[in-house]
């Protein structure tokens, strides 16, 4: 739980006397692996600038809760609160749609349960943009109204997504985001200009 909270990815080696039913028998410790994530130099910017744009960034994660919570905390992504797959899992489809509406981090998370997360934002009355870039993203991104992928990511979440990332940079989110808020305001108002000339039009 310490290195967890520290923001590691720990693997555990042991050996099995067997396996029952898919599952390790009297399992002997041998050692632990701890894998550190490197966060972009660019993180905390884009995370700043998504926020400032009026854009709630959740992080919905396979890895242990503390582990992304401390990751999330280094990327300066304010948190409200943590659930887990268990959580997720107790949860009919209005209890999830209020989890979904208050937690920031979703740790230890299956791909399904990423879908029925995606579902139950997009219920509560919210556009959702979902970032992944494995075979495990891929039913959260069909769900998600943008799905966005990393350029490096399996070629089946590229296939699936309405944007590729090609260089993987994901600080080109919020510059795409103020682009397509531009192209929206300039589609309303060439519909205002259209309706107000089609009245006088009339009018006359």
């Amino acid at each position: 739980q310490r290195l967890t909270a520290e923001g590691l990815r720990v693997m555990l080696f042991g050996r099995a006397e067997g396996i029952s039913q898919g599952a390790p028998m009297a399992l002997r410790p041998l050692g632990f692996v701890c894998l550190s994530e490197e966060l972009r130099a660019d993180a905390r910017e884009t995370l700043g600038r998504l926020a400032a744009a009026g854009i709630a960034v959740k992080i919905v994660s396979g890895d242990h809760p503390s582990t992304v919570r401390a990751i999330a905390d280094a990327a300066g992504v304010g948190v409200d609160g943590v659930a887990t797959g268990g959580e997720v899992d107790a949860c009919d489809e209005d209890a999830l749609a209020r989890l979904a509406a208050t937690a920031t981090i979703f740790g230890r998370i299956t791909p399904e349960q990423k879908q029925r997360i995606v579902r139950a934002i997009r219920t509560g009355g919210r556009s959702v943009a979902m970032v992944g870039d494995g075979v495990n993203d891929v039913p959260a991104l069909k769900a998600a109204q943008l799905a966005i992928a990393q350029g490096s990511g399996t070629q089946m979440a590229r296939a699936v997504a309405d944007v590729v990332l090609v260089r993987s940079e994901f600080s080109a989110v919020p510059a795409m985001v103020a682009e397509g808020r531009k192209i929206l305001r300039n589609v309303q108002r060439v519909a205002k200009l259209f309706v107000t000339k089609s009245a006088v039009a009339a009018f006359l």
